[in-house]
């Protein structure tokens, strides 16, 4: 099984938010597992710019990015070939650039993609919620 995680699941990682036990327990299983965990490079801006919301103004600041690059999910960098998928899923799907990076990568890696977006869910068949996605680990 080959899974892709979006921003909105990452930064459940680095901010403690309802929902993210429950990704810590699909990144556990997925190395039981040893299934194909992976991330856009994108997505750490993308978290990167969460944090800076959540800790803006806050003078102590936790190295949380250091910790999320620490779990060794696979990051895929963004070249020629993602960025004109990309483009084209945009397009077609009517989203935005940054959320069709995450199906770009699912599609062409044959992978789920684990997503709270509902627009997402609701517009790509390979998207699974938090809950579907810990669901389909017990199976």
């Amino acid at each position: 099984m080959r899974i892709v995680l979006d921003s909105s699941v990452l930064a459940k990682l680095v901010i403690d938010e309802p929902g993210s036990d429950l990704v810590f327990s699909i990144v556990e299983s997925a190395i039981e597992e040893e299934t194909d965990l992976m991330v856009s490079e994108l997505a750490f801006y993308e978290v990167g710019n969460v944090l800076w919301k959540h800790y803006r103004g806050k003078r102590n600041v936790p190295g949380l990015l250091s910790d999320l690059y620490s779990l060794g999910i696979a990051r895929v960098p963004m070249n020629d070939d993602l960025s004109e998928a990309t483009l084209e899923c945009a397009l077609n799907m009517d989203i935005t650039f940054y959320d069709a990076v995450h199906i770009a990568i699912a599609k062409a890696r044959e992978a789920y993609l684990i997503t709270e977006d509902r627009e997402l869910l609701r517009k790509y068949d390979n998207a699974r919620d938090i809950r579907s996605a810990i669901n389909d680990f017990k199976k």
